[in-house]
Formats: structure tokens, sequence, C-alpha cells
């Protein structure tokens, strides 16, 4: 099949199609993805038990704990909550860092390994993690004009961590890269958008919509890995 249509516009895989893809290379290393993906999962269920077991009696009795304690245990309280946030921060975005990686990898046809992915994921955690504040302060920023900027910010830099990972590029060049390969592949890049926008409506189902929502999720990870390489190739 030829890369391009008859007017001269580059031809892409539908994003639904890259689902079953997607799916393969993600059981085929489910090992992998599945300790990748235990820690979120765990803090999401967390957070559903919690809001489930919350009413206005017990949070009465928790305000009047916390009332009673002394001015050193409500030091210790505070610093210690603030303490596991940061933690759970560094975790979430080191986690993220080595999905990057594996979904890259695993894209090539490689087989990732959590340990070399662990030692891999310490170059570019804190550039990722830089890439994503700078992408959200630009996509928040563009929605607070007008809508339609915050969601070119979006398409343009959607595939930015990819460039960073394949290409070891600082976050400017990495943005310019993605921003510059999107434009002749606007469309591919809003159709894995929109199915991910549709697999997170799940969620949304009473009682078992968040755990489809998550499994499905998981599935289509690696989507954006191939877009990404099929958008290099073509470039």
């Amino acid at each position: 099949m030829s890369d391009t249509d008859v007017s001269g516009k580059k031809e892409f895989e539908s994003a639904f199609s890259l689902f079953g893809k997607s799916k393969k290379i993600v059981m085929d290393n489910l090992s992998v993805f599945a300790m990748l993906y235990a820690i979120p999962l765990l803090f999401q269920l967390f957070n559903i038990l919690g809001s489930d077991k919350t009413n206005d009696d017990n949070k009465g009795s928790f305000v009047d704990s916390i009332s009673s304690l002394s001015g050193a245990g409500m030091a210790t309280l505070v610093g210690a909550g603030v303490l596991l946030a940061v933690i759970s921060v560094i975790v979430s975005i080191y986690i993220q860092a080595m999905l990057y990686i594996a979904e890259l990898e695993a894209s090539q046809g490689k087989k990732p390994v959590f340990g070399d992915l662990f030692n891999k994921a310490k170059k570019y955690w804190l550039n990722l993690f830089g890439l994503g504040i700078v992408i959200g302060l630009m996509f928040v920023g563009g929605l607070l004009l007008l809508i339609v900027p915050g969601l070119i910010v979006l398409r343009r830099y959607f595939l930015a961590p990819f460039y960073m990972i394949d290409k070891e590029l600082s976050i400017g060049d990495a943005m310019k890269q993605s921003a510059t390969d999107s434009k002749a592949a606007s469309g591919s890049i809003w159709g894995l958008i929109g199915v991910s926008f549709l697999i997170g409506l799940i969620s949304v189902v009473p009682v078992f919509g968040w755990a489809l929502s998550f499994v499905l999720s998981v599935l289509y990870s690696v989507a954006p890995a191939l877009r990404y390489r099929e958008i290099k190739h073509k470039a």
C-alpha cells in the first residue's frame, strides 16, 4: 500500500485499528506492563475505597480526632502527609517515565525488562516531568484564552515524550520536533486522542466502569508509540 493517497496526503492507520496491535504487544509483554500499572491501580483502588467509606458521621469523628491533637502532633501529621504526597508524586512520575520507555521499546519489537527500564528512566524522568509541566501550562493557558489554542497545543505535543526518549532531545527540541511532524499527521493524532477519550468515558459507568476503562487504557497504551513510529517513518 502506498504511503500517500491520490491527493498526495499521507495515510495513517486508523486509531481504532491500532487497538489490536497495541493489545497484542501488551499481552506479549504482560508481566512488565502489569508491574508498571500495578501502582497506579493501587492508588485508584485506594481512592475509590476511601471515598466509598466516607460519610458525614466519620467526617465528624475525623474532625474531632484532629482537633484533639497537640501542636506537635498536628505538625507531625501535616509533615507526614506532605512527605507521603511528595513520595507518591515522585513515584508516579518515575513510573510514567518507565512506561514511556517500555511502550517505545515494545512498539519496536523489543522485550522490555523491568530492571532495565528502571535504570533507563533515571536519565529521562526529570526532563519528562519538565516537559509535562511546560505542555500542561501551555494547554491550560490556551484553554483560558480560547478552547481552540489549547486543543492545538494538545495535538502538537501529544507525542513529544517519545521524541525526547527516542532521539534524546531536550524539552524544547522535543516539542519543536513533535510540533513539526504533527502538522502532516494532525488527523491521525486526533484519532488517538479521540479513542483515548472514549475509553475514559467508560469510567462513568456505575460499579465496574472504572475497571473496564482501566483495562482498555492499558491495552491501548502502546498505540501512541506505534503512531509515533509511523509518523517518524513517513516524515
